[in-house]
């Protein structure tokens, strides 16, 4: 039994498929068809945009999705970051130069992408603030290194004695000046930081902090 290669077609509309059969042997000649008609959907319309444009220091970028007649979308930032939402925002943490793919699905499961590069502008940054008031007032009520460019970050802070009060590996989480959900006093307090840059750099800080009211 021989199976054709799948075939591609071009262009959408009604086609008609045939196989034709044959059996040629001595004393024997047979030649059978059959046929039979299939309908070959439009592929969804892909494209994309994004802003801002040219690239501002460390913001992200709002894809602008022009794609039609698709019902289901994915998005490939190149940095190994995806996104399914129809118009989505991304925040790239180095400068390179990356290949966003759109993949666009219609209500048939035809899809087709579009690939445009983007070129982020990265600034790195690692600064951290000597103070901080957890009085609930909304304004500096949670110590965290402010960094931008990182990867990777551990965070640890200890009181006088040495003591472990706090640990963090999320750049947005913060200390908020309790322990076990007690508020510590004023006082100063010991922190480490180790971070790892995008490049795969590594760096370290020793310092203190004073918690105030």
């Amino acid at each position: 039994v021989y199976s054709p290669a799948d075939q591609k077609y071009l262009s959408p509309g009604d086609k008609l498929i045939t196989l034709v059969v044959s059996e040629n042997s001595p004393g024997c000649s047979i030649t059978k068809q059959y046929s039979k008609k299939l309908y070959v959907h439009q592929l969804p319309y892909v494209e994309f945009d994004y802003t801002p444009k040219p690239p501002i220091e460390n913001t992200p970028f709002t894809f602008i999705n022009k794609s039609k007649d698709a019902i289901k979308y994915q998005w490939n930032f190149g940095d190994g970051n995806t996104s399914s939402l129809f118009e989505p925002m991304h925040q790239y943490l180095k400068e390179a130069k990356f290949n966003v793919i759109l993949t666009a699905t219609n209500k048939f499961g035809c899809f087709d992408s579009y690939k445009l590069p983007v070129q982020p502008v990265i600034t790195e940054l690692l600064q951290i603030p000597n103070a901080f008031s957890p009085n609930g007032d909304g304004q500096n009520d949670v110590f965290y290194p402010k960094i931008f460019g990182i990867d990777n970050m551990n965070l640890k802070i200890f009181n006088r004695f040495g003591q472990l009060l706090f640990e963090s590996y999320n750049p947005n989480f913060g200390w908020d000046g309790k322990f076990k959900g007690v508020p510590q006093p004023i006082d100063v307090y010991a922190y480490t930081l180790i971070v790892e840059y995008a490049d795969g750099r590594k760096d370290s800080r020793k310092g203190s902090i004073t918690l105030i009211r």
